[in-house]
């Protein structure tokens, strides 16, 4: 039997420094921790045996281990739950640490590491509500640490990276990404040592679909989605006549069919060697139709690999069982038997419907004989129609049966990547939004006070002249100000009352409750306390602008 490094061997190895950062984990490694409020302690490290879980405590006179595990909080995290690896001092939590001690007394930015969690995740439907099934690790966003010296720092960053690559997040691996050519799913098999029994088959099987997963692919998918969307809308420009190409005359049916310059009369010699519509028409066709060969191909060792297991593999197959029959925790392996069956079954016949087409379009290549009753019509069009309903109906199944999946287990799953990136797309829409209202509010306390010094200096030389009245003014504006709290929304209205003084003007908000919310999209439900410690007095004095309390507010100069 050939052995698995002979497949197996175009993984990517361990680099001597991350070799060095695992072991030194493993062995137990003392960093600085900081809490999700910002303040920081001394915890020891570990990495699990089998380098799956990375676990902390505080210390051994600490009380906040023993209470934190009465609390039924977990102190680790899985390798799997890490989505991304920030070097540096960018997280919330760390933003926090900053107004706690200062930005002058931080010193070792450049050696502290976020590990961004799962709980940056959007939350699922079944967590909204008091009734959230979310798991309490998830509610932490991110696990943030900082080191003494340049050398820990650097084997950690090493062993996290490497650790990551090869233990595929859930994020990713519980869903197809849509540009892959395999569910991904399987990367968790892929990246696991095959067990000694494996035969040749599964191991070439293995090393096929291990090489589908190289990000190259997903950079050839956007290319091809770029071809697929000019293509046809080249096509369907050509078959509304808006391209201005001559099209046929009803009695030129003969006129250069074909795109190899062949001229044949059906009842009339035509030696105009011109395209027509319908010629361009046919050539854009041939391309869309080898676009779309491409992907089956592209796709057919996963789904091969899919129906050899369902039906002919001797391994067990059971919800929760990958191709080696291991347990997995792939959201493709939790779908039932039954439903995989179909999802298969109508995929393969999308891919058996596809190719048939495509040698339809190789037999009656010209416009004239794919058109024809008698020749290429019926098979090219009845052939396009059962692939493309194949592939629809197993698409539909499958996103039923994952909906299914993650109704009967909630929490267990993670968003998929399209909500999690439209999710980010709205919080910095809702987030440029409010900076333009206050970019507006503070450009009219900028004009108010103008109009204010001017109308402070006439009050003076009245005075000045006749020994008028000494006051302020007052006048009073309604401003969108917002204040921000960890739980991802922004509410409240500020009222803002501003007093003319000769010297300076002195600008005070008083919160107002406000029925408006503006909401950046669900999130674990945390402490909604934090919009009344927001900031209440601003004081605007010549030449700046000053936020004092609560979190920092970067404004123009006033």
């Amino acid at each position: 039997m050939m052995t698995e490094i002979e497949f197996t061997g175009f993984k990517k190895k361990r680099a001597p420094t991350a070799i060095a950062g695992i072991e030194m984990l493993k062995k137990g490694c003392t960093a600085t921790k900081y809490s999700r409020s910002g303040k920081p302690r001394l915890a020891t490290f570990r990495l699990s045996s089998d380098e799956s879980t990375l676990s902390w405590d505080a210390g051994r006179y600490s009380l906040a281990g023993p209470v934190k595990m009465y609390k039924g909080e977990r102190r680790n995290v899985k390798i799997t739950e890490i989505l991304e690896l920030l070097i540096g001092m960018d997280s919330k939590v760390f933003a926090l640490y900053k107004d706690i001690v200062g930005e002058a007394a931080v010193e070792n930015a450049h050696i502290s590491l976020s590990l961004v969690l799962l709980g940056n995740l959007p939350s699922t439907p079944t967590m909204e509500g008091d009734e959230s099934s979310r798991a309490p690790v998830e509610s932490r966003e991110t696990l943030d640490i900082s080191f003494d010296n340049e050398e820990n720092f650097g084997l950690w960053v090493a062993a996290l990276r490497a650790l990551m690559y090869e233990t595929e997040p859930m994020f990713f691996s519980a869903y197809a990404f849509p540009a892959s050519p395999i569910n991904f799913s399987a990367l968790e098999s892929l990246r696991s040592k095959a067990p000694t029994d494996a035969s040749r088959f599964e191991l070439f099987r293995d090393f096929i679909l291990y090489m589908e997963t190289y990000k190259i692919w997903q950079y050839i998918a956007v290319v091809w989605g770029i071809n697929v969307v000019g293509w046809g809308i080249l096509c369907g420009l050509l078959i509304f006549g808006w391209t201005g190409i001559e099209p046929y005359a009803p009695d030129e049916w003969g006129q250069n069919y074909t795109i190899d310059g062949k001229v044949l009369t059906y009842g009339v010699d035509y030696t105009d060697y011109r395209f027509s519509a319908l010629d361009y028409f046919n050539a854009v066709l041939q391309v869309l139709t080898g676009l779309f060969t491409y992907v089956t191909l592209l796709t057919l060792p996963w789904r091969l690999s899919n129906g050899h297991h369902l039906w002919l593999s001797s391994r067990s197959h059971e919800v929760g069982c990958d191709f080696y029959g291991r347990k997995s925790e792939g959201m493709w392996w939790n779908i039932s038997v039954e439903a995989r069956k179909k999802i298969v079954a109508y995929a393969l016949l999308n891919s058996l419907f596809t190719l048939l087409n495509q040698l339809c379009h190789i037999i009656w290549h010209s416009y004239k004989s794919s058109n024809d009753p008698l020749e290429g019509l019926l098979p090219t069009i009845l052939t396009f129609i059962a692939g493309l309903v194949c592939g629809i109906r197993s698409g539909y199944l499958q996103t039923k049966s994952e909906n299914e999946v993650k109704k009967a287990y909630p929490g267990r799953f993670p968003p998929t990547k399209l909500d999690y990136e439209v999710d980010k797309l709205k919080k910095r829409w809702v987030r440029w939004k409010v900076r333009q209202e206050v970019a507006r509010d503070i450009g009219f306390i900028r004009s108010h006070r103008q109009s204010s010094d001017l109308g402070a200096s006439e009050v003076a030389a009245s005075e000045d002249e006749g020994g008028g009245f000494r006051g302020a003014s007052t006048a009073s504006t309604t401003s969108s100000l917002a204040s921000g709290n960890d739980n991802g929304t922004l509410q409240g209205r500020v009222h803002t009352r501003v007093e003319v003084h000769p010297e300076c003007v002195q600008v005070e908000q008083q919160q107002q409750t406000s029925s408006e919310r503006i909401d950046l999209g669900p999130s674990p439900k945390k402490d909604s306390s934090r919009a009344s410690k927001v900031a209440h007095a601003i004081r605007v004095l010549p030449g700046r602008i000053s936020v004092t309390g609560g979190r920092r507010v970067n404004g123009p100069r006033v």
